[in-house]
């Protein structure tokens, strides 16, 4: 006889991971930093104790993050490196600029934007270009940014 819970056909048995944005996180660090202690941070906002200690262990990240994050909600999951992180956040850049000015913005103007950052970057880097995306990476990306 198996020793594993059996779990009913509308139950799942994963626990659902929940996105924290920046907002959140830097109001944990600035709690933390008054003096309040991470049990109590954790309760006030409903995240684990585990979850404020690794936002906490992670601040320096968190407040570049935040230096760098243009005007729109951003929610960091993973951090990036590389020529495709570098032309994601200066993307992000001229497409939070476009929005500002009023601009008018497509799917081919933002595709030919990316690629003519890459391929800049990549130049730079002193290696030879290549189309590096596809269009459901470029939508995706785009509207997540929204």
């Amino acid at each position: 006889m198996s020793s594993k819970r059996k779990s009913s056909p509308g139950e799942s048995s994963k626990k659902q991971r929940k996105a924290i944005d920046l907002d959140m996180k830097v109001k944990i660090i600035n709690d933390y930093e008054a003096g309040k202690k991470v049990n109590a941070i954790a309760q006030d906002v409903n995240l684990a104790h585990s979850t404020i200690s690794t936002i906490l262990k992670d601040k320096d990240k968190v407040k570049e993050a935040v230096k760098t994050s243009t005007g729109f909600k951003a929610i960091i999951t993973r951090q990036g490196k590389g020529l495709i992180h570098d032309m994601e956040k200066l993307l992000a850049i001229w497409f939070d600029d476009r929005i500002q000015k009023r601009m008018p913005m497509s799917l081919s103007i933002i595709q030919a934007k990316a690629l003519s950052i890459f391929k800049t970057l990549k130049a730079c880097e002193g290696e030879e270009s290549t189309n590096f995306y596809s269009k459901s990476w470029m939508v995706s990306e785009v509207l997540s940014q929204i």
